[in-house]
């Protein structure tokens, strides 16, 4: 099926750049495994052109890539500012990756793959969710390729610990076994936080085991539509001061204030462009370029 849409999608940017972590290429194909759904796409003339596994109808994938996000306008809006000098970087981050788009996570899942995020890289990162899918979660076939479901809250909280262990996950399985025993034993429908404000949905978030400032921001911006969230990790930390704050160190809470505050209602778009950007940008930085953890 082919989705027809206005604005720009490119989805090696979209999917390449760390916000999520279940996508991988094949020849001019996306393969991604979302929620319970596997799924294939492609950039077409027409639009974007998917394959589902079970079928899903067009706007489950609508909603996932945000297409009815007016992005043309959302990347004018940020990068319009010209008082300093990194809003030059920000202007290149839009020329170099327009068509990255936001994606519309599940909650659950976009939520425990950031715990899972805490102090490490997309690669392992990916790993441990990968292990955690195929050991917890249920087989999917799409086109001769196989995937797993991410678990569900059930799965993970009658997971054991050795078998979490066994993902991975080190000292982040305590974490996520917690977390999926509270979700489960309060019946939460983390979907719900969509309808209340971002600090409302950011503080209650918070209050789950493992789950700090930057974790939450990326769960409120990756899948509860806070476009306004600013995630600061110590990589998006050290990229303002260098761009913004002629090197100087500046506190994390510091920059996600400046970061709401210069981009307003779109501030989530600014980080990621940021970020994608400068991760792209010095060879010197080849450490960290995988960064998209550190802190929680």
């Amino acid at each position: 099926m082919i989705i027809r849409f206005n604005g720009p999608l490119e989805l090696d940017h979209t999917l390449g750049c760390g916000q999520a972590f279940r996508w991988r290429t094949d020849g001019e194909w996306h393969l991604g495994t979302v929620g319970d759904v596997a799924l294939k796409v492609r950039r077409v003339p027409e639009g974007l052109e998917y394959l589902s596994s079970p079928p899903v109808d067009a706007s489950f994938v609508r909603s996932y890539f945000r297409l009815d996000d007016d992005l043309d306008a959302i990347l004018e809006e940020i990068s319009a500012h010209t008082g300093q000098k990194g809003d030059l970087h920000m202007k290149e981050a839009v020329r170099r990756y327009r068509g990255l788009r936001l994606l519309r996570q599940d909650p659950w899942e976009c939520l425990v793959s950031y715990v899972t995020s805490v102090v490490s890289n997309i690669p392992k990162i990916s790993r441990c969710i990968e292990n955690m899918s195929r050991r917890q979660g249920t087989r999917i076939v799409l086109d001769g390729w196989e995937t797993y479901s991410f678990p569900t809250p059930k799965a993970l909280a009658a997971a054991k610990a050795h078998e979490l262990r066994s993902c991975e996950l080190g000292f982040r399985g305590r974490y996520i076994s917690r977390l999926a025993k509270e979700v489960l034993a309060k019946n939460m429908d983390l979907g719900a936080l969509r309808l209340v404000t971002y600090e409302e949905a950011r503080e209650a978030l918070m209050q789950f085991l493992g789950v700090g400032e930057k974790v939450a921001d990326c769960a409120c911006l990756f899948s509860l539509d806070k476009l306004e969230a600013f995630p600061v990790d110590r990589w998006v930390q050290r990229v303002a001061g260098r761009l913004f704050f002629r090197n100087r160190s500046i506190p994390v809470k510091k920059v996600r204030e400046w970061g709401m505050r210069k981009y307003g209602r779109y501030a989530g778009y600014a980080q990621e462009y940021l970020f994608h950007y400068i991760r792209h940008l010095d060879p010197v930085d080849n450490k960290i370029r995988s960064r998209r953890g550190a802190t929680p």
